[in-house]
C-alpha cells in the first residue's frame, strides 16, 4: 500500500485523559484528543471546545494599550485629524479596514495610505510623511507594520505627527512611541499570537470600552461583533496559532462567515464558498490570494476599496477587477519561478539553504516565490530582487527553523530586517552578497531544520472506528473543532476493522472509498492515489463535506 512515513501513535497523559473524560465528561475520543494535545484540565478543554463571546480578555491587560487609547481620546476631543497606516498584505489590509471602520465612528475625516509593495516594499516609509503633514494629520495608526521603523517615528514626531504603533512582529528594538503589540504580553497571554489585524481589534475593543467608560457613545453602540468575520479571516491568512484569543476570533468569526455583515465578505462567500458553506480551504487557496494579490501587484487600494463596499453591485464591480490582477500576479509568478528555478544546480549551498536573486522581481512577489520554493525543497530560502544596486529580500523557512534568528547574526551585512522566525524580510547592498551568503552559509549549516534532522512522520491523535466517530456526542464535538489553522491540526485517526462496500475512482487519480462496521458506514477520499489493493488500515482525519452535508474521513495514508 502507501505507508509514506512511520505511524506513531501518540501517547495522551493518563491523569489528563481521565481528568477530560471523568470530571469533564468529554466523550472517550475528545478526551483522548485534547490530552494529547495539551489540554490537562476540564475548564481549558471546555474553553477550546466550546469557547463563548465573553472568554475575550480584559484588553487593558496589555502594556502599554491604556496609553495609546488615551492618544486616540486626545485626538477626539481635539477633532484632529488621523491617518491609518496599513501593510499591504491581506492581515494589514484587512485589519486597516476594521480600524477605518470603527474610527469612522469618531472622525470624520480618515487618511489611508497602503503602500504597494511592488513600488515601496514592506515597512513603514518615511517618504509618506511629508505627504500626512500637507492634510493635516496630526496622529498616524500603523497596522501590522512600524515595530522596527524607530527612525520613520521619530521623523514623523519631527515633523509634530504622534505615532501609534499597532503590530504583531517580532520586536527588534521598541519605537519610543505609542506601541500596542502582542509581543509586548508574555507567551502564555492570550494576546501574544494575535495577527495584525486581531491587535487592531484589540486596540478596537480597549478604544470603545473606555469610550464608553467616559460617555462619549452615542447610541447605536458600535457593535464589535461583525467584525469577527473579518478578523478570523486575517488569522487564518497569517498562519498564527490558533490558541488564546485567536481561537475564540476564528470560531465565532469563521461561523460569522455563513451570514457575513459586510457586502464585500457576502460576495466573496457566496462565489467561492462550496454550497453556500465555506471551508479553510476555500479561505486559504481562494479568498486569501485574491486580497493579497492586489497588493503584491501594486493595487493595494483596491482591496481596501472592495472591503468598503456599500453595495452588492459595487461589491461584485471590485471583485471582478481583483480577480483580474491575480490571474496577472499567477502568471507572472510562474514566469519567474521558472527562470530562479534553473539557478539552483549552480547554487553549491543548495542542500543547506536557497539564495536566488534577480534584477527587478516585484517586490510582492518575493514571499509568494520564496514559499513555493521552499516547499517544493524543504529548505530555508531567500528571494532577493536587485533594484539600483539594492536587494530587497524575503525568505522563509520550513517549520522549526528560526530563519529570523540567522538573518539577526549578519546584521553587519544588512541594511534592515524584520519579520517572524519561519517569514521575514531584509534589504541589503549588492556589494554584501557574497559576503552574505559565505556568512550564511556558516550559519545554516549549524542550525539545520528539524526537518532536516529526523525522519517525517505521521503523529496519531487516536485509535478509533468509524462506530465511535459517528456516536452522536463525539460526532458533536468533532463539529466544534474547526476552524483548523497553525498548532491547530485536524485530528489525525488511525482506523482498523471495517469493511470496503465499494471504490470509486475520481478523475483517474483519486480514490473514493465507502467504509463500513456494522451499521455504521462512512465515506473516505484519498487524494492524488489509486488504490492497487484495498487497505487493512488507514490514517485519515475528518473532515465536513458540504457537497454531502456529511462529516467524510480524508485519508493520509494506507496499508
Amino acid at each position: 500500500m502507501f505507508y509514506e512515513k512511520p505511524w506513531i501513535l501518540k501517547t495522551p497523559d493518563q491523569k489528563a485523559y481521565e481528568e477530560l473524560l471523568y470530571r469533564g465528561f468529554l466523550p472517550p475520543l475528545i478526551a483522548r484528543i485534547l490530552a494529547t494535545r495539551g489540554f490537562s484540565s476540564a475548564s481549558q478543554a471546555y474553553a477550546f471546545l466550546y469557547p463563548e463571546i465573553s472568554d475575550f480578555s480584559n484588553p487593558f491587560l496589555l502594556q502599554g494599550i491604556e496609553d495609546a487609547v488615551k492618544r486616540i481620546e486626545k485626538a477626539y476631543l481635539n477633532r484632529e485629524k488621523i491617518a491609518i497606516y496599513g501593510d499591504s498584505d491581506a492581515d494589514g489590509v484587512l485589519g486597516s479596514f476594521i480600524l477605518y471602520h470603527f474610527l469612522k465612528n469618531f472622525f470624520s475625516e480618515i487618511e489611508v495610505v497602503i503602500p504597494s509593495k511592488e513600488l515601496e516594499g514592506y515597512g513603514f516609509h518615511a517618504k509618506f510623511l511629508p505627504f500626512l503633514k500637507e492634510k493635516g494629520v496630526n496622529l498616524i495608526i500603523t497596522v501590522d507594520v512600524g515595530i522596527s521603523s524607530s527612525e520613520t517615528v521619530e521623523q514623523a514626531k519631527a515633523l509634530g505627527m504622534d505615532v501609534i504603533i499597532t503590530d504583531h512582529h517580532e520586536i527588534t528594538s521598541l519605537p519610543r512611541t505609542y506601541v500596542v503589540s502582542g509581543k509586548l504580553a508574555e507567551k502564555d497571554s492570550p494576546f501574544y499570537f494575535l495577527c495584525g489585524a486581531g491587535v487592531a481589534f484589540l486596540f478596537i475593543r480597549a478604544i470603545r470600552s473606555y469610550f464608553y467608560y467616559k460617555g462619549y457613545l452615542k447610541n447605536p453602540v458600535p457593535n464589535l461583533r461583525q467584525y469577527l468575520e473579518i478578523v478570523s479571516l486575517a488569522t487564518l491568512a497569517d498562519m498564527v496559532p490558533i490558541k488564546g484569543e485567536n481561537r475564540v476570533i476564528t470560531f465565532f468569526g469563521f461561523r460569522d462567515l455563513a451570514s457575513p455583515s459586510f457586502p464585500a465578505v457576502k460576495t466573496l462567500v457566496e462565489k467561492y464558498s462550496q454550497f453556500g458553506e465555506i471551508t479553510e480551504e476555500d479561505v486559504s487557496f481562494k479568498i486569501i490570494p485574491l486580497i493579497n494579490a492586489a497588493g503584491r501587484m501594486g493595487k493595494p487600494e483596491l482591496a481596501f476599496q472592495f472591503l468598503c463596499a456599500q453595495t452588492r453591485e459595487e461589491a461584485e464591480k471590485l471583485l471582478t477587477e481583483l480577480e483580474l490582477i491575480n490571474t496577472l500576479r499567477q502568471e507572472k509568478e510562474l514566469s519567474i519561478l521558472e527562470e530562479l528555478e534553473k539557478e539552483i544546480p549552480y547554487f553549491e549551498h543548495r542542500d543547506t539553504f536557497l539564495l536566488l536573486s534577480k534584477e527587478g522581481i516585484p517586490r510582492g512577489l518575493l514571499g509568494l516565490i520564496a514559499n513555493r520554493l521552499k516547499n517544493s525543497y524543504g529548505v530555508p530560502v531567500l528571494v532577493i530582487g536587485f533594484e539600483n544596486g539594492i536587494g530587497y529580500a524575503s525568505g522563509r523557512a520550513p517549520k522549526g527553523f528560526d530563519l529570523l534568528g540567522v538573518i539577526k547574526e549578519c546584521q553587519d551585512l544588512i541594511i534592515q530586517f524584520g519579520g517572524h522566525p519561519s517569514a521575514l524580510g531584509f534589504t541589503v547592498k549588492k556589494e554584501n552578497l557574497e559576503a552574505l551568503i559565505k556568512r550564511l552559509a556558516s550559519l545554516m549549516q549549524k542550525r539545520k531544520s528539524l526537518s532536516q534532522n529526523k525522519t517525517e512522520m505521521f503523529f496519531i491523535d487516536a485509535e478509533t472506528k468509524i462506530s465511535e466517530i459517528l456516536e452522536k456526542e463525539t460526532l458533536a464535538a468533532l463539529m466544534q473543532l474547526p476552524p483548523f489553522g497553525e498548532e491547530h491540526s485536524p485530528p489525525l485517526f488511525l482506523i482498523k476493522n471495517f469493511e470496503i462496500e465499494k471504490v470509486k475512482v475520481l478523475k483517474e487519480k483519486h480514490s473514493r472509498l465507502e467504509l463500513r462496521e456494522a451499521k455504521f458506514k462512512m465515506s473516505a477520499i484519498c487524494f492524488n492515489k489509486v488504490f492497487e489493493t484495498l487497505p487493512r488500515a488507514i490514517l485519515a482525519y475528518p473532515q465536513y463535506n458540504p457537497y454531502r452535508s456529511c462529516l467524510e474521513l480524508k485519508i493520509k495514508d494506507a496499508y
